[in-house]
């Protein structure tokens, strides 16, 4: 064989070889990073630490770290968790990892030191453990002011709001009508044994009160018995109103009719008449007959009520009311009525009325949409599907920069090793402060790699629907 020739192909050899190393460096390591995982897991710490330190440009090295710290953080010294919390406060790692010190250190009734290491967070637990602290501390007229807004809820609070809540109520901050709109609060949820507990403070009278929300939750119907709730109570109507809502849920018409009963019978509110009628309707639009009908279109519906907006023309539609779908359409706020949605069913009404002349531009319109209403606006006048893709527009070089993020490549590998929660938490922590640009490119990147719902996700970021 020619010299020639055997000096280019041991070039090209050289060149495939070194084109494989980092992918073949890389299939080592995560071969080393799982043996690290094992070894942890059984409890074999030189092999663990051998392993962990030839893996110092891996990308999952802090997942190592982070489960060697989490092992024993029981024993970890501050300063050791301080340190993991500030190299890694650029990753999803840093916020579980003081979620579990927090946890720690108010076990230990270590409130200083709590509060120092806090940061804020939708945490409940933490927050509770945070204005106990304070208090412990000797700063609460900082804390009880912030409570009611914690104790505020529909549903029972952690076991560490307790000492707050009992510190709040001793102080006085808990009235008489902050029970009673907690105890709505509840009723909503369908939390009655919240409600009935809320209501151990409360008079023997506003105890029978809760009894009969209670009873009402459970049977609506109740609603009808005049004597039952003929005295006034300020949340008598608020739970009158609920129990006709949980009866549309079953039954649309025996909804109308008790509430065609009772609401001439009490002094509902505006807001609770609306959202008592409102509710109704969207329930009755698959309910055939007259009286059904009647009462949806009776029903008055504001520029803010698009669901209810949309529910009546759906009963209209149903019923081929094609004069009342005109009607109720043009009711639409005006960019809702611009969509290829109603635009479409614009040109269906104008049709079922015999005005094809004024339909067939609006089922062009509509027919120039890439989308389900699109295309069915393409069937009536016989069009072609709108099927033009447009690739999202992304530098190559703003994609490979996003692919070095030191997020993005911790979200490969995750990915690769299919721990899809961890992998999604890291992409959401790269693409959280990116402008629609970079999430353009990022989503492009996603697609690339196969992560497709994460490219989906990522695209419906920027409103870049093509």
């Amino acid at each position: 064989m020619p010299k020639r020739v055997i000096i280019a192909l041991f070039v090209l050899v050289a060149v495939i070889a070194a084109a494989q190393t980092p992918a073949a460096a890389l299939d080592e390591q995560r071969a080393r990073f799982l043996e690290a995982e094992q070894a942890l897991a059984r409890g074999d710490q030189p092999r663990f630490e051998r392993l962990s330190a030839r893996l110092s440009d891996y990308p999952l090295l802090p997942y190592l770290e982070y489960q060697a710290l989490l092992k024993r953080l029981g024993k970890a010294g501050d300063r050791e968790v301080e340190a993991f919390l500030e190299t890694h406060q650029d990753t999803p790692l840093s916020g579980r990892l003081r979620a579990q010190w927090l946890r720690r250190l108010a076990r230990e009734q270590r409130w200083s030191k709590y509060l120092s290491s806090y940061t804020p967070t939708g945490n409940i637990e933490l927050q509770c453990h945070r204005l106990h602290a304070l208090i412990k501390t000797g700063k609460t007229d900082q804390a009880l002011p912030e409570v009611a807004d914690i104790w505020l809820h529909g549903k029972s609070r952690p076991r560490a709001c307790d000492p707050v809540f009992a510190a709040w109520t001793a102080a006085g901050y808990r009235t008489h009508d902050l029970i009673w709109q907690r105890i709505e609060k509840a009723m909503t949820l369908g939390e009655s044994g919240l409600a009935r507990y809320l209501g151990r403070p409360l008079t023997r009278d506003d105890q029978l009160w809760v009894e009969r929300w209670i009873d009402l939750y459970r049977k609506p119907s109740k609603a009808g018995d005049p004597k039952a709730f003929s005295k006034p109570h300020p949340y008598r109507e608020a739970m009158l109103a609920q129990a006709v809502r949980r009866l549309a849920r079953w039954n649309g018409l025996k909804a109308v009719a008790l509430w065609q009963r009772i609401e001439p019978r009490y002094p509902f509110t505006a807001d609770q008449t609306r959202s008592v009628e409102h509710y109704i309707v969207r329930n009755l639009v698959r309910t055939p007959g007259d009286a059904a009908y009647a009462f949806v279109r009776g029903v008055e519906v504001g520029d803010g009520d698009l669901k209810v907006h949309e529910a009546r023309i759906h009963a209209a539609l149903l019923r081929e009311d094609w004069n009342q779908v005109t009607e109720w359409i043009a009711a639409l706020p005006q960019e809702e009525r611009d969509t290829d949605r109603w635009t479409y069913w614009l040109a269906r009404a104008l049709e079922g009325k015999g005005d094809t002349v004024a339909a067939r531009p609006l089922y062009q319109r509509a027919a120039r949409e890439r989308s389900y209403y699109g295309f069915l606006a393409a069937d009536q006048i016989g069009g072609e599907y709108q099927l033009s893709h447009s690739e999202t527009p992304a530098a190559v070089r703003l994609v490979d920069q996003i692919a070095d993020i030191a997020a993005v490549r911790r979200a490969a590998e995750l990915f690769t090793l299919e721990r899809w929660i961890d992998a999604r938490r890291e992409w959401r922590w790269a693409t959280a402060e990116m402008d629609a640009n970079e999430l353009k490119a990022a989503a492009k990147l996603a697609e690339q790699r196969g992560w497709h719902d994460q490219a989906i996700f990522t695209l419906a970021k920027t409103g870049y629907w093509d």
